[in-house]
């Protein structure tokens, strides 16, 4: 290890991570030491004798998974923020950490054998931040905790606390309250939490109620195992209240002192299963989320009166039979998938601010009409609603529509109503979506955008090709048109099957001609892990091109889908945890789609369209999980009409799954720029 004598005098920041020793040795010069930082450390005792440290400000051991005891504090008198996170040996907090003056910050989560504090940390009164989430062992608060004048924050999530101290109502300065319990944790009853705030019997100085948090902000009650009764009535008394976490609990209702939380912007009541209704909600609310509310029937019966409501989630409340006609203008996002008991949706025209619809995975036969008065509306999630029959016009504002598994979907335009799925088997993939595809850019709908089928070959129309990750063109000598957009295609197929994933296929532009770089990253897609071979068709207009092509030019194009994450939901956190799977391409191809000059025939191009339409190109519609992409037949006709470089008569193999979104913004960077990647 060398000598500690040679550490420098004048050190003021030691950072050793993984230090080997049992103890710091006494000959460390640590007399002008501001920050001790020995995360991972085999430390047993800090320093087996006292030791003064008057500059010492930040000690933090967390880690240290041989840590016995906290040293003796006494040395420490300027110590501000003491951290000793995940500490799974720790059974001995000492008693001289009340005399820590300064000390504003301390974190205990995860000491997992701590049984209690020492009643002395009550003298901490600088103390802000008192952190002892997952603290399973510790089932009391020192009921001096009033004292702590200046706490801010108080996180006892993960903890057996049962009771909360009466004193806690002296806590003026109190921000952030965590009382989070454990999903699964139901044979604990919380009732007892907040009992001795109610029952005046217990003696003549006992809070019968909030009243004393007037700072508070945060709360957060989720899976205490809370019952009707159990949250005092005058929740309307935390007058700074912004979010309420509710989820998880037991109660067929909540206060309805709830609605004189004048400042509640959010609240958050996600798994309430024996919910039923919510009470009248406050104006100041912005968002509302309530999955998994599987007794709720209906919305407060003020909800259209909630002039700042940005966001209402309500997927899987099984029981919910009708959303009120008046929804609040100034819905930014709704989502009710998954509720299976709403057969019919209202009149959505009232909602000119509304950007994300989720629909998925319900009962629906039909969309109301007034959908396409969503001139905002961006991003419109239907999967599996295996009884929609159609679509209604929609907005041209639509950029995302996620419509696989609509197996009794047709698709409408203002011309005709092709049949689109008529699901007897999943082996048999739809051949007609690539036509589908080259009628989108045809009529118009040229913008950005990504589409994931089921298939293994690069569609026939597609006019460079080639087997494996990479391929090489050059650019046709048309001098009556230019350039109006590519066409990419790639094969792929995981190695492994798996669950849901986010993918992001990738290709790379090198022009050999000039010598100058450029990418395209598609937008993630959440898709499922198989093993059978899928296609990606995106199409990149020449707006987001960094080097336009010239006739002549050489080009060399390689796709790549290096990444992907499969998602795990932590129910009680809401965390998301990713595995990395490796994927592997097996085909690519690119399509030039041409502008044409002011001489070229707008008949020639309908011409096309119409060909495209016609029973000698059309073919038998077999579809696997029903796929639909609405490709914007009634978005009206761009002002430049595309014609291909070559015919686009020809068949190409289809999906089981389509994604299309028109407009989608995409990651186009010249080779010397870094590029985000989201994995």
């Amino acid at each position: 290890m060398g000598s500690y004598e040679l550490l420098p005098k004048e050190l003021r920041w030691l950072c050793w991570h993984g230090f080997p020793l049992t103890s710091i040795p006494s000959s460390f010069n640590l007399d002008k030491l501001v920050d001790l930082d020995m995360q991972h450390s085999r430390i047993k005792l800090v320093w087996k004798e006292f030791k003064l440290l008057q500059n010492l400000k930040v000690l933090n051991l967390s880690h240290s998974n041989f840590l016995i005891r906290t040293p003796n504090f006494l040395g420490l008198p300027n110590l501000e923020i003491l951290i000793l996170e995940n500490c799974k040996t720790l059974v001995v907090v000492h008693q001289s950490i009340g005399f820590l003056d300064k000390l504003i910050f301390l974190n205990l989560k995860d000491c997992n054998n701590l049984i209690n504090l020492p009643r002395s940390i009550c003298r901490l009164t600088s103390l802000e931040n008192l952190i002892l989430s997952g603290c399973s062992k510790i089932g009391s608060l020192p009921d001096e905790l009033g004292n702590m004048e200046s706490l801010m924050e108080l996180l006892v999530d993960g903890t057996s606390i049962t009771e909360l101290p009466l004193s806690i109502s002296s806590l003026r300065n109190l921000k952030i309250l965590s009382l989070r319990g454990s999903k699964g944790s139901l044979s604990r009853s919380w009732y007892s939490l907040f009992s001795s705030w109610r029952s005046p019997r217990k003696g003549p100085n006992l809070m019968a109620s909030f009243s004393g948090l007037y700072s508070l902000r945060e709360l957060d009650l989720g899976y205490c195992n809370l019952l009707d009764g159990s949250i005092p009535s005058d929740f309307g008394s935390l007058s700074s209240l912004q979010t309420l976490r509710l989820s998880g609990n037991n109660f067929c209702s909540l206060p309805a002192s709830i609605n004189q939380l004048c400042n509640l912007e959010s609240l958050i009541v996600n798994n309430c299963r024996m919910l039923e209704l919510l009470p009248e909600l406050p104006s100041s609310l912005v968002m509302l989320t309530a999955r998994g509310c599987t007794s709720m029937e209906r919305l407060p019966v003020n909800i259209g009166l909630l002039s700042k409501l940005y966001m209402i989630t309500l997927n899987d409340c099984k029981r919910l039979k009708s959303l009120p006609e008046d929804l609040p203008s100034s819905l930014s996002s709704l989502s009710i998938e998954a509720c299976k008991s709403l057969e019919c949706l209202p009149n959505l025209g009232n909602l000119p601010s509304l950007r994300n619809l989720h629909l998925s995975n319900n009962n629906f036969c039909t969309l109301p009409a007034s959908i396409s008065q969503l001139s905002h509306l961006q991003t419109l999630y239907m999967r599996n609603c295996k009884r929609l029959q159609s679509l209604p016009d929609l907005p041209t504002s639509v950029r995302n529509l996620f419509a696989d598994g609509c197996t009794s979907m047709l698709l409408t335009d203002s011309k005709n109503e092709v049949e689109i799925a008529e699901l007897e088997s999943s082996e048999k993939p739809h051949k007609k979506l690539p036509d589908i595809v080259k009628k989108s850019l045809l009529q118009g709908l040229y913008g950005q955008f990504d589409i994931f089928l089921t298939g293994s070959d690069v569609p026939e129309w597609f006019t460079h090709q080639s087997i494996g990750t990479s391929l090489s063109f050059e650019v046709p000598q048309l001098l009556d048109s230019k350039i109006q957009g590519l066409t990419v295609c790639a094969i792929y197929a995981a190695e492994v099957e798996g669950n849901e994933v986010l993918a992001a296929p990738s290709f790379s532009f090198r022009n050999k001609t000039n010598g100058r770089c450029w990418s395209y990253t598609a937008n993630q897609h959440e898709t499922p892990i198989t093993c059978q071979d899928q296609i990606w068709v995106g199409h990149i207009p020449h707006t987001k091109f960094k080097n336009p092509f010239k006739g002549g030019d050489q080009v060399e194009v390689s796709v790549s889908i290096e990444q992907y994450w499969g998602y795990f939901p932590d129910i009680v956190s809401g965390n998301h945890s990713g595995i990395e799977h490796s994927m592997q391409v097996k085909k690519c191809g690119i399509h030039l789609v041409y502008q044409p000059n002011e001489k070229s025939s707008h008949a020639n191009v309908q011409e096309i369209i119409e060909d495209i339409d016609s029973p000698s190109s059309s073919i038998t519609d077999e579809v696997g999980d029903g796929p639909v992409v609405n490709t914007g037949t009634k978005r009206g006709r761009n002002d430049d009409e595309l014609i291909s470089i070559n015919g686009l008569s020809s068949e190409g193999q289809g999906p089981k799954r389509l994604r299309s979104e028109p407009g989608q913004t995409a990651n186009l960077e010249e080779e010397d720029k870094s590029t985000l990647k989201l994995i």
